[in-house]
């Protein structure tokens, strides 16, 4: 008893303190614990915007919160809409008792999450009576995965306002009297749906030597973005960069992403990307610059490393290219010296090339990179649209990195004008046996598609090339085919070029939108659960 007086006593000392610095904000007491089912005594409750900048409503909570918020303390923002949430403060919860930031009362819509310098946390959308997190009435994909746009607790919705800011950024932040800078680590994120324009979710801090570890990113839902949908780690030559070690990134749909769906730099052991449906590479006529354009970019520093049981769909490059390079100031092998991707489904290329095995930076020498069991299929052959001048790719893996290496027991699908599944010019560092060139049974999702386009035609309209060999080149359009341009989906309905679907003055002249949920939807259901009776499903790929 005299403990909880205590506890009480404290929270309400806490709770004046803060009010009178910040609106709308507050530790929570015995009161609103009465009102709030979501929130202990302690708990840090955010009412609405705490700050008003330019008629733009934003929650900032900075470091005069770093000594004041504890382990397993909440923090709840209440259902509303926002334009940006910002939670800059070096405090920690632990791995026990982690800081939660979470909604209530509603759902939590903003163009943009930043936090920074907060260790051992989770960021939770999903609604869980148990844990006091989310609201009842907004479920995510645990109320049907089917037309659950709009549907999750925390919605960071850009709205196609821009397609050059970050939506959820994780970073770094300056310890107060130092020049030294914590980053963000040992973090969870969940049941987040993220995107409609912006650029992408970003897991970094720019040339700053740092380990991040213990990061798990599961059951979130990405769409339409205009650039990567995760994008971890820093592609920079310059500088020192930091590790990503231990991270699981799995059950999450990453779907229509302009560049690379996922993009993984510097990730170390023991790190595993599994049960994922990637389909990115949307703007591969129009992207900034060549090879930007993957289902997945993966570059890794040391083994211990894997990619398992996912689904990779589009690229124009490649569907997927994966390095294994060297970060100088980091020397921690891990506990095994293999990269093992193994039982993924890999879909249609642009360019008709399925991975790419590269160096970046400089070669990691004792590392192995095991490829085996996966099942690769092209596509019709679409990137002369790019380069005039060239074929499809005459090998379905290309190596150019001059390690160790195996390709193992992988099926693929050999079309017209592969020679072979294999080719490098480093033959004697690699093994490659019995990659079979096999039909391979098509993957069934529950719904995934564009009202009878099948889901390999997605590309995001562009009025021009701004790539390749005829860059500049306007862009025409025939009937029948398909684009994805805003979150809709769009069908060609008579020929023409430059005409902006959704915005020209005359646009219906050449577009029709497509309608999904028996026409009342213009977004697809984004269900894409293989069908249980499918072989994938039997082979435990995507989403479980």
């Amino acid at each position: 008893m005299v403990r909880f007086i205590y506890i009480y006593l404290a929270a309400l000392l806490i709770s004046l303190s803060v009010t009178g610095q910040h609106h709308n904000i507050k530790f929570a007491t015995v009161e609103d614990v009465k009102t709030i089912p979501n929130a202990n005594i302690g708990d840090l409750i955010v009412f609405g915007p705490t700050r008003t900048d330019n008629e733009k409503k934003i929650i900032s909570i900075g470091e005069k919160f770093e000594d004041k918020l504890l382990p397993g303390q909440k923090i709840l923002i209440a259902g509303g809409d926002y334009d940006a949430i910002w939670i800059e403060c070096n405090a920690a919860g632990t791995e026990k008792k982690p800081l939660v930031i979470t909604n209530f009362q509603g759902q939590v819509k903003t163009k943009h999450i930043k936090i920074a310098g907060l260790k051992h946390f989770k960021l939770s959308g999903k609604y869980d009576l148990k844990a006091k997190t989310g609201d009842p009435m907004f479920k995510g994909h645990a109320a049907g995965y089917a037309y659950s746009q709009g549907k999750y607790g925390i919605f960071i919705d850009n709205q196609w306002f821009n397609t050059s800011k970050f939506l959820l950024e994780i970073t770094s932040k300056k310890i107060k009297g130092t020049e030294s800078r914590q980053m963000s680590s040992d973090f969870e994120l969940e049941f987040i749906e993220s995107g409609n324009g912006g650029y992408s979710n970003v897991i970094k801090a720019n040339n700053e030597k740092y380990v991040s570890e213990n990061i798990k990113i599961h059951d979130c839902y990405i769409h339409d973005t205009n650039g990567e949908g995760i994008y971890m780690g820093n592609t920079s030559t310059k500088g020192e960069q930091g590790i990503f070690k231990n991270v699981e990134i799995y059950n999450n749909r990453i779907l229509r992403t302009g560049l690379d769906a996922l993009q993984v730099v510097q990730t170390a052991g023991e790190s595993k990307i599994h049960n994922n449906v990637l389909d990115g590479g949307m703007k591969w006529r129009s992207s900034f610059m060549d090879s930007q354009d993957f289902g997945a970019s993966l570059s890794f520093v040391s083994g211990g490393v894997e990619i398992y049981n996912n689904i990779i769909i589009n690229g124009g490059n490649a569907l997927f290219q994966v390095f294994l390079e060297k970060e100088n100031w980091y020397n921690h092998p891990g506990n095994s010296k293999e990269i093992s991707i193994a039982n993924n489904l890999f879909l249609y290329s642009r360019s008709g090339l399925g991975a790419y095995i590269g160096p970046y930076k400089a070669n990691f020498e004792g590392l192995t990179l095991n490829i085996s069991n996966n099942d690769f299929v092209g596509s019709g052959f679409q990137y002369n649209k790019l380069h005039d001048d060239k074929d499809e790719a005459k090998y379905m893996v290309i190596g150019g990195y001059a390690g160790k290496g195996f390709l193992n027991n992988n099926r693929w699908k050999k079309g017209n004008v592969k020679k072979a599944f294999f080719s490098t010019n480093f033959e004697s560092s690699y093994k490659s046996e019995q990659n079979e060139p096999l039909e391979i049974e098509q993957v069934i999702f529950e719904n995934y598609s564009t009202n009878g386009y099948g889901f390999k035609f997605f590309e995001f309209w562009t009025d021009k090339l701004n790539i390749g060999k005829n860059k500049g080149d306007i862009v025409s359009y025939q009937p029948g085919d398909v684009v994805s341009w805003k979150s809709k989906i769009y069908l060609c309905v008579k020929h023409h070029s430059a005409v902006e679907p959704g915005i020209h003055s005359d646009w219906e002249k050449y577009w029709r939108p497509l309608k999904f949920n028996n026409g009342k939807s213009f977004y697809p259901a984004d269900d894409v659960r293989v069908k249980k009776d499918n072989y994938h499903f039997k082979n435990q790929r995507g989403i479980i």
